[in-house]
């Protein structure tokens, strides 16, 4: 990412956009962008074109065009200008053009506020009609969008106000912490007009997006060294299990590898009364006992869910099955019913030592907007994965922190629960927001990323745990046990994720509390007996500092001490 100046100020710019504008160490917008997407959420391809760049010492001008793609036909056609002042103000305008009819839910910007520096902060909204109304961005994950009808925003960090002025739409701000993105985003249209709009080709887009600092900014250190802070408070890594592959049947190879890495539990998927389930919990439970490992199970129940339960409490008891977990989930619901919640009690006189839980098979989102009567049960879950609005690198390590948010935002919903995610995967397996419902349950193919087998994802995988760690997390599920999507190849040779997970659950499960002073390249694990394990997230080198040690990581290194 390349690092311009606008005056004292400091932005990355990367395909085309903004990212990271922050004054010495101190972030005050995330990212800057546009972004075209369709009736189903998709967000279309881009590509840039003719860029022209005026770039000097504290101000630039850069220009381009910029195409978007859809199933390999060009639909849309923006230009670009974005400038930087020597005073640290910053536009950035687009024009654009329709260059065929389509469905589309958004078409313009959007900014990504970070939470680290805005959590609590004042902010008013300028609203449309000239009012201005005063409020706060929200700690706790906010179920609705906190600012709406704006034609800017003013917000105070560092105990000075910063100002966004928005043209050519009415924008609003929500909180994107509910699908795990580490961000408030402003964007347009509002939420509250129909969606999707037919787009008539020749119908355009204009909008322009100013950001103006204080007079006098504040004096701000520099980011300096990377630091890993230490403090005495004790806190325990959560309980990690796997889920059960699409071929749930797993060799004596992967049995082997996986029976070494010491996790808890094994995600099984049931629709009790479904085609052929008995086989195919049957053969799920014979994996389990393979794997040596606690069955999870996921219940997924319909209106029929008295029937369902009885038969799957039968074909349990009659084969003497132990279950760790259940959690019980609606299948044609977001979240689970309350009456299904409701035989929680009667079914723990069959299963007196099995946990019972309730919450979403999507995102934390959906038990954010609809709260349950938790009392029948024992735990709450929700899935999660960091790629609902981005697919890059950055964006992944960006939003690890935003899993921290929702485990402290549950917790404060239902204060005498256990909290567990289940599962986390690097892509999303539901779109539960698509307008045609054939599209809400994603191919195999679209749950799949190549980053699965590469350290990558194992060093952001140990910056999950890092998270769910500090903000309490009782239990959580990661991918599969092989294949695409598993912790090892479908041969059974551990990819660099399962060697990672192998590794620290060896060690001791309570650590010291810690945080990063760069929490976007290095993060780690300090344990009481002064052991560590330290990780890059980043394909460059990087030096860290924890107490009086010093660890030089390669790219994507991992350093076990």
């Amino acid at each position: 990412m390349e690092r311009l100046r606008a005056g004292q100020w400091q932005v990355g710019y990367e395909n085309g956009f903004l990212r990271h504008l922050q004054l010495g160490s101190h972030e005050i917008l995330r990212m800057v962008y546009f972004a075209l997407r369709d009736e189903n959420w998709t967000t279309l391809d881009k590509q840039i074109q003719n860029e022209v760049r005026d770039v000097g010492p504290d101000l630039f001008r850069i220009a381009y065009d910029c195409v978007n793609v859809k199933n390999g036909n060009t639909v849309f056609r923006w230009h670009a200008v974005l400038e930087g002042r020597r005073d640290g103000s910053i536009t950035f305008e687009i024009s654009g053009e329709a260059l065929a009819d389509q469905l589309k839910n958004r078409a313009g910007f959007c900014v990504l506020h970070p939470p680290d520096t805005t959590l609590g902060q004042p902010a008013e909204a300028l609203h449309t009609n000239g009012d201005t109304t005063r409020s706060a961005f929200p700690v706790n994950v906010d179920p609705v969008n906190p600012f709406k009808d704006m034609k800017g925003l003013r917000w105070q960090t560092l105990g000075d106000w910063y100002t966004l002025a928005f043209e050519g739409d009415v924008f609003e701000t929500e909180d994107q912490r509910n699908w795990t993105d580490a961000s408030f985003k402003t964007f347009c249209t509002p939420s509250n007009l129909p969606f999707p709009v037919s787009l008539k080709k020749g119908d355009r887009v204009h909008q322009k997006i100013t950001f103006m600092p204080p007079a006098l900014p504040p004096m701000v250190a520099d980011e300096g060294r990377i630091r890993i802070l230490v403090n005495k408070d004790r806190v325990t890594v959560p309980e990690i299990g796997v889920g059960a592959a699409s071929n749930v049947q797993v060799s004596p190879a992967i049995g082997r590898v996986i029976r070494e890495m010491g996790l808890s539990h094994f995600r099984i998927d049931v629709r009790p009364l479904g085609h052929d389930w008995v086989t195919g919990f049957s053969e799920a439970c014979v994996a389990a006992s393979e794997l040596q490992l606690a069955p999870e199970v996921a219940l997924h129940l319909s209106a029929d869910y008295k029937l369902e339960l009885d038969a799957f409490t039968q074909l349990c008891l009659q084969n003497r099955l132990s279950l760790k977990r259940v959690l019980l989930l609606g299948d044609s619901d977001a979240v689970t019913p309350q009456a299904i919640i409701d035989q929680a009690s009667s079914l723990k006189t069959h299963f007196p030592k099995t946990h019972f839980g309730a919450g979403t098979n999507y995102n934390f989102q959906q038990l954010n907007q609809r709260h349950i009567d938790a009392t029948a049960v024992d735990f709450v879950s929700f899935a999660a994965h960091p790629q609902e609005h981005a697919i890059d690198d950055l964006s992944l390590i960006e939003n690890l922190g935003a899993q921290e948010d929702v485990i402290f935002s549950a917790q404060a919903l239902y204060p005498d629960h256990a909290v567990h995610i289940s599962p986390i995967t690097l892509k999303k397996r539901f779109n539960p927001y698509a307008s045609d419902p054939k599209n809400i349950t994603m191919s195999e193919t679209d749950r799949t990323d190549p980053r699965q087998s590469t350290p990558f994802c194992a060093v952001w995988t140990l910056g999950s745990i890092k998270h769910l760690t500090e903000a309490g997390a009782s239990g959580v599920t990661y991918y599969q046990t092989h294949g695409p999507q598993g912790i090892v190849s479908a041969d059974g040779a551990p990819y660099p994720v399962g060697d990672t997970l192998r590794k620290l659950l060896a060690l001791p499960r309570n650590v010291l509390s810690s945080y990063s002073t760069q929490p976007l390249k290095v993060d780690g694990f300090v344990f009481e007996d002064s052991r560590m394990v330290v990780w890059n997230y980043t394909a460059e080198e990087q030096t860290v500092h924890i107490n009086d040690r010093v660890v030089a990581l390669k790219p994507y290194a991992i350093h076990w001490d």
